[in-house]
């Protein structure tokens, strides 16, 4: 009894330690997935090649990326990941923007630092995108793209915000000398 008295207040305290919807010790057993039936569901596989920290992540079409956390040459760093998804979203949202009002853009570049916490499991704490673009556009429009991405279309970063620090900023650079 008493063990067994000591292993739920153990639970609760854990519990209440933990976020919302996170799962306890106790509870690590299957858990039906909560999605709505209406939406699509994305999926991805990932497999351990076998040797050291390093893997292959598939998505749902067949596109490979290489993950490694022991050595760089190996495969991006799962953390570098994020960075890269939360880029690419923003590159993709801003070169629609720009499609859509007939704005040549002659270049995009997306540059994303992070830094983790010190404290385990280590998260992202703050991010800084650099926007960077070239073309008939000022930079007045290429913020207001940034703006955009970040604040109504870019789902990487909607995800992100919610638990991290984020800023960016917007450089056109001139077409003469980039």
């Amino acid at each position: 009894i008493i063990a067994a008295t000591a292993a739920t207040m153990f639970a609760r305290a854990l519990a209440q330690r933990l976020p919302a919807g996170a799962r306890t010790l106790a509870s690590l057993g299957p858990v039906a997935p909560k999605f709505d039936a209406a939406r699509p569901v994305m999926h991805t596989k990932t497999e351990w090649l076998g040797q050291g920290f390093n893997f292959t992540a598939v998505d749902g079409a067949g596109a490979k990326i290489n993950l490694s956390a022991s050595k760089p040459e190996n495969g991006v760093s799962p953390m570098q990941v994020v960075l890269i998804g939360l880029a690419g979203c923003a590159a993709v949202d801003i070169v629609q923007i720009f499609e859509k009002q007939r704005k040549q853009l002659k270049s995009l570049k997306i540059e994303v630092d992070g830094q983790r916490s010190k404290d385990g499991p280590r998260p992202l704490e703050t991010i800084h995108i650099k926007f960077i673009g070239q073309g008939s556009i000022t930079q007045k429009e290429l913020a207001f793209a940034a703006q955009l991405s970040t604040e109504k279309y870019c789902g990487v970063y909607g995800t992100l915000v919610k638990a991290v620090d984020i800023s960016w900023e917007a450089v056109l650079e001139d077409t003469k000398t980039a």
